[in-house]
């Protein structure tokens, strides 16, 4: 099952500390982590070290227009397609929203 988490922030923290260590923990064979990251950081190391695939989409909330929020969501789908995503964990409460539409219009 590969399942796509969402991240607000590209820095070690303490809930990107506590989801590297499920990613490492992780039985590969069940669980496929992919991450999206709002934008370069130290996490992308992590994530390379852990071997989990990342891309980088600001999902956070800010001052979207119509236009700018429906390429994050077009842009979310497709790459939720191309990794073949089937769950979709927001490890926050802010990055769900977009998620929650793209996974909504591929039938996630």
């Amino acid at each position: 099952m590969r399942i796509l988490y969402t991240h607000t922030s590209s820095l070690i923290g303490g809930g990107n500390k506590v989801l590297l260590s499920l990613f490492a923990r992780l039985d590969r064979k069940r669980f496929q982590p992919i991450s999206v990251l709002p934008e370069k950081g130290p996490m992308e190391l992590e994530l390379q070290k852990l071997q989990v695939p990342y891309f980088i989409l600001d999902l956070r909330p800010r001052a979207w227009n119509k236009l700018t929020a429906a390429f994050l969501v077009a842009t979310l789908s497709f790459k939720a397609i191309r990794y073949g995503v089937h769950t979709l964990h927001a490890n926050d409460p802010f990055t769900y929203r977009l998620a929650s539409i793209a996974f909504c219009i591929i039938g996630g």
